[in-house]
């Protein structure tokens, strides 16, 4: 068939829903209607699958779905898309896959330790406590699970913060650059009233979210 005919014929597929087509750079992909069905249905049942062996996290990664679907990447993004479009997909805290009727499950006396946990994290501000004070496996496990949900925030070298406190430290950071056009270490120590390795272990994170950027001895906002 001359080449325009093809062109028309495909362009009435996709019109009457039986094709979809997909543009990638410069070239146009067309696959089946089933075959994207097929692939958001593999995808649920992917995750429904890593929620029933993992209850204790609230998704997976887009590249670890992806290389359990195998799909070609263009066409997995737009199922993707289409599943988190239409609710059947949440992505939590910018990162994690999951289905939004999956809840972390708590007994009554997790729901005990997680706010005792928590109450210490946020008494201990911007000097936390060591988890060498949190002692005991349900301890540990309930910190992992604080961790998945965005409570407790790593900042390396075995530091937790709670968020509020993280949240916190940002707006003062912000502030301060604001006026004064960077920050150095003491100085952002003497903000917080924390001892330096705190206060460089929150540097470093912000450097790692792309908020901060080191400039010799000193931060500023990027």
């Amino acid at each position: 068939l001359p080449l325009n005919q093809i062109r028309a014929q495909l362009e009435d597929l996709v019109r009457d829903r039986h094709l979809i087509s997909l543009k990638v750079g410069d070239r146009l992909l067309y696959l089946p209607n089933g075959s994207l069905r097929r692939l958001k249905g593999m995808i649920i049942d992917e995750v429904k699958g890593f929620h029933q062996q993992n209850p204790y996290r609230l998704g997976m990664g887009e590249d670890e779905l992806g290389n359990r679907v195998r799909a070609h990447s263009e066409i997995f993004r737009r199922a993707l898309k289409e599943l988190l479009g239409s609710g059947e997909l949440f992505l939590h805290q910018g990162q994690k896959l999951g289905r939004p009727s999956h809840h972390i499950p708590f007994s009554p006396r997790d729901e005990r330790l997680r706010e005792e946990i928590e109450g210490v994290f946020l008494k201990g501000g911007f000097s936390p406590p060591s988890l060498k004070e949190l002692k005991g496996e349900d301890a540990r496990r309930l910190m992992r699970i604080l961790q998945e949900i965005g409570v407790l925030i790593s900042a390396g070298n075995s530091l937790l913060f709670h968020k509020k406190w993280v949240e916190r430290a940002e707006e003062l950071l912000r502030e301060f650059v604001g006026e004064k056009g960077e920050i150095s270490l003491r100085e952002f120590k003497e903000l917080l009233g924390t001892s330096r390795r705190y206060a460089l272990s929150l540097l470093t994170y912000f450097d790692n979210q792309g908020i901060t950027r080191r400039v010799g001895e000193v931060r500023r906002l990027r």
